[in-house]
């Protein structure tokens, strides 16, 4: 049976947070779909989905959670943790999250905003030191890269780079995905100097200011290595490691136990297997790239360990002197994620524990990269005009803006599923991805390890969006325009 079902009702066993009397609910189910205004039935078309894209190897695994009002009446997983060796996926199962860590390193950074620690437009060099000033940094001259030679030609950076760039991902860092400079010589330049060996963060941070930027801060959006320096930030600002920083004032609020950049020995059996498509060749450049059917699995587990064992520290003996990546470092479980999702949904507070405050998290899911000349927001798309965007996995969605971490729906008539707008998300690159909607009262975590999906093959945000707002019944289309947003 590839489907696993729903996990149990609230029972005796249920953990209390101490000295509440709040029962802590991680995943089990606490309401019906009826009672909050959605449909079984048609909730049983997304569990058909889910166990179709196992049967047709199209990903080894599927583990969705769905809460409404605070309610979770949702969670089914299918598939198996090990493809090969038929070992089902478990209801506790920790799954690889790599970038969906960067909304979880915006929070941090915006604790620190709240205690009057920094500002978000406090420079990076006040806090990783003169080698971010910008009289030291250099922006490549586009068109200018000699293939041959390897040379090229750079105009000094006429920006600071300030922490708001970072968060917004408007820096001009990149992230070498493009290591054989196809359509980014930015990336190429990154490969060639092995940016992503360096195995400790504050060498790493060094190491980026040494790199031509891509364009001029503040210019453009464009995804890169921002959360990593960030990362680096909270350490300097707070004194802590990122792991124990996250501990202490994040997961530990929360209660996500079962989330950390260090997967301990005795809990590694509990880490589903990472695959790619069959025949496919393994990269970040595979949008559009992909050609014949979409099925067949490929265990790329000892690969990725390989390559990212520098900077990901889940498999290191101890967590002493390890890189915490901040851009993708941590793994966790869909519970423990959907227990912070759930947390941002609310303003900042879940079962008695805040975290932020209600105020500083508007700001977070509000739009940060700017307005056009007649008023209008601008989408990440507009922003990326310009730039080498076509075929990346990491792109960004038309009518959709970026936060201060998060993407923002602003325009849902733009996109290709159905959405609200001033939904918030964000996703990995093993395909997990969660979003929360304020209009609808709506949480929802998705989780599988499939990496270096083809969104033209496979668009899961676009297929779960329609299958789970299809299951949403409650009012009316009057109703439904004049919503307000729980934020």
């Amino acid at each position: 049976d590839l489907s696993c079902g729903p996990t149990s009702v609230l029972s005796p066993d249920v953990p209390i947070m101490p000295g509440t009397g709040v029962p802590v609910n991680k995943g089990r189910i606490s309401g019906t779909p009826e009672s909050v205004g959605m449909a079984s039935n048609a909730l049983q078309r997304l569990e058909d989905f889910q166990r179709k894209l196992v049967e047709d190897e199209r990903l080894p695994c599927t583990h969705v959670q769905i809460s409404r009002r605070g309610r979770i009446i949702y969670n089914r997983r299918t598939g198996w943790r090990d493809f090969e060796s038929r070992i089902p996926l478990g209801e506790d199962d920790v799954f690889r999250l790599y970038s969906m860590t960067k909304p979880i390193v915006s929070a941090a950074i915006m604790q620190l905003v709240e205690q009057g620690k920094l500002l978000i437009s406090d420079p990076v060099w006040k806090f990783l030191g003169p080698r971010w000033k910008k009289s030291n940094l250099q922006v490549l001259i586009p068109g200018t890269f000699d293939d041959t030679t390897g040379l090229y030609e750079t105009t000094p950076s006429t920006r600071t780079i300030t922490i708001k760039m970072l968060l917004t991902h408007t820096s001009g860092l990149s992230y070498g995905f493009d290591h054989k400079g196809i359509m980014n010589k930015v990336d190429l330049l990154y490969h060639r100097a092995r940016i992503g060996k360096v195995s400790t963060l504050s060498r790493f941070c060094d190491a980026l200011t040494t790199m031509p930027l891509l364009f001029q801060p503040g210019d453009c959006w464009w995804y890169g290595y921002n959360h990593d320096v960030l990362g680096a930030i909270v350490e300097v600002v707070s004194g802590e490691d990122l792991e124990l920083y996250f501990q202490r004032h994040i997961f530990s609020p929360l209660r996500m136990s079962e989330t950390s950049f260090w997967i301990p020995p005795k809990k590694r059996e509990r880490v589903p297997k990472l695959y790619m498509r069959a025949g496919q060749t393994p990269g970040m450049l595979s949008l559009g790239a992909s050609v014949g059917n979409d099925c067949g699995l490929v265990d790329v587990s000892g690969a990725m360990q390989k390559s990212e064992s520098a900077q990901i520290s889940l498999w290191s003996e101890t967590t002493e002197n390890s890189f915490f990546s901040g851009g993708g470092g941590l793994a966790g479980t869909v519970q423990d994620y959907h227990r912070f999702a759930q947390c941002m949904l609310n303003g900042g507070e879940l079962d008695g524990a805040r975290i932020l405050s209600r105020k500083t998290v508007q700001s977070m899911v509000s739009n940060h990269i700017g307005r056009t000349p007649h008023g209008e927001p601008v989408d990440m798309r507009t922003k990326s005009v310009g730039l080498p965007l076509d075929s990346y996995t990491e792109m960004g969605e038309a009518g959709a803006g970026f936060g201060l971490g998060c993407a923002v729906v602003l325009r849902s008539d733009l996109g290709n599923y159905t959405a609200s707008e001033g939904s918030f998300s964000w996703g990995g690159a093993a395909s997990t991805l969660f979003w929360c909607d304020p209009q609808e009262d709506l949480v929802v975590v998705f989780a599988t390890q499939f990496r270096f999906r083809d969104d033209f093959k496979l668009p899961l945000r676009a297929l779960l969006s329609n299958l789970i707002y299809g299951a949403i019944v409650d009012g009316d289309v009057r109703g439904s325009l004049m919503c307000t947003s729980k934020l």
